[in-house]
């Protein structure tokens, strides 16, 4: 069994609602829950944008918060396959 999480900013509604959709279309809604992205306002390390850091900020947090032994980061950009599920359901068995 894996869980999920994707990482979505609360104003971008319309991403929100975009992975959802995929989500549920897979069958696996129940799996993923939303986490909340951080933006970020500062000065960002040389060679990123603000918005590139606040990503990477946001996936170290998910990934602090883990309590699964299998855990399974998202951005709420992302575009899913039909084989998703199965692959993802291999991946136990495979590590």
């Amino acid at each position: 069994m894996y869980h999920g999480r994707y990482i979505n900013l609360t104003t971008a509604v319309d991403r929100r609602h975009r992975i959802e959709s995929n989500l549920s279309e897979l069958g696996i809604s129940g799996f993923f829950q939303r986490f909340d992205a951080h933006s970020f306002n500062g000065d960002a390390p040389k060679g990123l944008t603000k918005s590139e850091f606040g990503c990477l900020l946001s996936h170290c947090e998910v990934l602090r918060s883990q309590t699964e032994d299998i855990q399974i980061v998202l951005e709420d950009d992302v575009v899913l396959s039909q084989h998703f599920p199965t692959v993802v359901e291999a991946l136990p068995t495979s590590m």
